[in-house]
């Protein structure tokens, strides 16, 4: 048996509930509202959800998102093909025009 002159508190619990988020599902979800939409504004039914700001906005920003990940993705292929050229091209240099390399050949 363990004396203490001080009592220790008990543990103290919690509520901790974890957040899910899932971007495909609320993208498929924004598809839908919209696709909705167009089928409600094609019968002749105006409605609120027929104009979803949100679902535009969701939908131009994908858009955006795709095109810039697209164009950074080609940027750093294009340099990295460049820098390859550049090292190959140099060292087919250094091979045919001077002696520097005639040693490893």
């Amino acid at each position: 048996m363990r004396f203490t002159l001080f009592k220790s508190r008990p543990v103290k619990g919690f509520q901790f509930q974890p957040r899910y988020y899932n971007p495909q599902k609320e993208e498929f979800d924004m598809r839908v509202a919209a696709i909705k939409a167009e089928v409600d504004r094609e019968k002749g039914i105006e409605s609120e959800s027929s104009y979803n700001k949100e679902a535009v906005r969701g939908r131009i920003r994908s858009e955006w998102n795709a095109v810039s990940e697209r164009s950074a993705s080609n940027k750093a292929s294009n340099i990295r093909v460049f820098v390859i050229i550049g090292i190959l091209t140099f060292a087919f240099y250094l091979y045919l025009y001077t002696d520097t390399l005639d040693f490893i050949f």
